[in-house]
């Protein structure tokens, strides 16, 4: 990864996870189903109160999946016009974090910053304590921080930039922190010591580190800020992505805004419009958006069709995208995810396809060691979402059960047990 940690999100959401990572944003049903589920997934929270239309979001790998892998029995789906939830899982460099439906939020990976509230360094899967009406978590960077269902933001981990979101934090914290003056946060995401909230209004505040002017124009002069700041040009957003060192939010009419690193090409801004950019920029013939995800150099987009484009540089696949290029061999899908230097979706039969860097078996495979056309994952057909790390991925199944595969040296893949890395889905155990 360059200069820069990998660092991936879902937005759901982004897993944005992401949404990841998510994350991600948006979808379309008037009236979402969900899965047969004693643990349904929460409702979709990154949506403007008033936004009309879309309501859904829409090294070598140790262990090889085994040939002709049998799948499990099928189980109910929603029906093709439900909704991808957000929020619920979100992945970010080495940790992997999962809201559920209870309104608690469960992290596993790394935790030596304090940021599961648990002391030590611990791999998890562990329970932040306190939290039981959490409708969106972002992990960053040594950090994480959620949005409650009464509008206000936590914060928790390490404070080395001011991603705590309060002038008064230490330099690390154990236990939760308020994110100083919001109140109407509904969906929350973090990336390299920096998160941003988009707030019911529908525009977005940001915190933390301004390496890459990815807090705004109104923090264009500053190194960092301890406390939220809004970002000019964010007004009428519906849904939000923060990637490594940029971000970027899908407006009310449905297209693509994106600010800070562009370094890559990955605000859909040529690049001699520079290399930061502190206002949000318009992404050309992006339309009719449902979800974004912003990764480390590269960002995507899908639309309500299910068509995926991305813009900037997988350097996991080895491709730069000057424009936004739909992705090759992709089918309609209803969910995207991105990581450091790889993608996944949920495509519209349930199942799970990733490209990219597959150095960890992130791609749910043993081999290519990189693929720029989509490798579908082994024994999931049930997936309602999925969230990336650096070099993991993760899904939310229809059964409530959280399934993880690549990179596992710090617990990403929910236990210790299951060796480095695995190129074949791991169950993550309830703590």
């Amino acid at each position: 990864m360059a200069s820069l940690p990998r660092v991936g999100l879902l937005v759901l959401v982004a897993l944005c996870f992401a949404n990841l990572a998510t994350s991600a944003c948006g979808g379309a049903s008037d009236a979402p189903s969900s899965p047969t589920d004693p643990e349904k997934p929460s409702p979709d929270a990154a949506l403007g109160p008033d936004s009309e239309g879309p309501k859904h979001d829409a090294g070598n790998a140790d262990q090889a999946a085994p040939d002709g892998a049998v799948d499990e029995p099928p189980v109910e789906m929603p029906d093709s016009g439900a909704w991808m939830p957000r929020g619920t899982l979100a992945g970010n460099y080495h940790t992997i974090c999962r809201v559920r439906p209870t309104g608690s939020v469960v992290c596993w990976g790394w935790g030596g910053s304090g940021q599961f509230g648990v002391p030590g360094t611990g791999t998890g899967p562990a329970i932040l304590p306190g939290v039981s009406t959490a409708t969106s978590v972002g992990p960053g960077i040594d950090f994480t921080c959620i949005s409650l269902a009464n509008g206000n933001v936590q914060c928790i981990g390490a404070n080395e930039a001011g991603e705590l979101g309060s002038a008064n934090a230490p330099g690390q914290s154990n236990t939760l922190v308020d994110v100083d003056g919001l109140k109407d946060a509904i969906y929350v995401q973090a990336g390299y010591r920096y998160a941003c909230a988009l707030r019911r209004s529908g525009s977005v505040s940001c915190w933390g580190l301004n390496s890459h002017k990815q807090l705004g124009s109104a923090a264009e002069n500053r190194t960092s800020s301890p406390t939220p700041i809004h970002v000019p040009g964010s007004e009428r957003s519906i849904g939000l992505s923060v990637g490594s060192t940029h971000a970027c939010v899908v407006k009310a009419d449905r297209s693509v805004a994106c600010w800070g690193s562009n370094t890559g090409g990955e605000l859909g801004a040529p690049a001699s419009s520079g290399l930061m950019i502190a206002t949000p920029v318009a992404v050309p013939n992006v339309t009719n958006t449902v979800m974004v995800a912003s990764a480390v150099n590269m960002t995507c987009a899908m639309d309500d069709a299910g068509t995926v484009r991305c813009w900037g540089c997988n350097n996991g696949g080895g491709e730069c995208f000057a424009a936004p290029t739909p992705v090759a061999g992709l089918p309609k899908v209803r969910g995207i995810a991105a990581g450091a230097y790889h993608a996944c979706a949920v495509r519209d039969d349930f199942r799970i396809v990733c490209w990219g860097d597959n150095s960890q078996g992130q791609l749910g495979a043993t081999t290519p060691m990189r693929s720029a056309t989509p490798i579908e994952v082994p024994n999931i057909r049930d997936a309602v979402a999925v969230s990336t790390g650096a070099e993991t991925s993760c899904a939310l199944r229809a059964s409530g059960r959280v399934s993880c595969w690549g990179e596992n040296h710090i617990g990403q893949l929910g236990s210790l047990d299951a060796g480095l890395r695995s190129a074949t889905p791991v169950d993550v155990p309830d703590p």
